[in-house]
């Protein structure tokens, strides 16, 4: 049993999933997902993951304001790797990338 959090950028799970990642991830695997970045944000995340205690987490080569296909193969695939249980993503999310990815704009 596992959880997936799916953000935008990296930092956004921690925003608005950082308290959650945190308590599960002592009990179970908990891995993240950034659909896009760049190399500052990156390290940011690896060092904040660290501190929630995560099993993985992994940032996309994706450009900020695009989806294509190449993206959704890499979702499926980091999917499939990790095998959650739970896939959590903040769908509420008004940005270009994640707001486009999960159908909510």
């Amino acid at each position: 049993m596992s959880i997936l959090v799916i953000g935008a950028h990296p930092d956004d799970e921690t925003f608005w999933a950082g308290g959650t990642i945190a308590s599960h991830s002592k009990r179970i695997p908990v891995h993240v997902l950034s659909l896009t970045g760049f190399p500052p944000r990156d390290r940011e995340l690896k060092k904040a993951m660290k501190l929630l205690g995560t099993s993985s987490s992994k940032v996309l080569p994706n450009d900020d304001f695009t989806i294509n296909p190449k993206l959704r193969v890499d979702v499926i695939k980091y999917i499939q790797k990790t095998k959650p249980k739970w896939l959590l993503y903040y769908r509420g999310s008004t940005h270009v990338t994640g707001g486009r990815f999960f159908g909510c704009t």
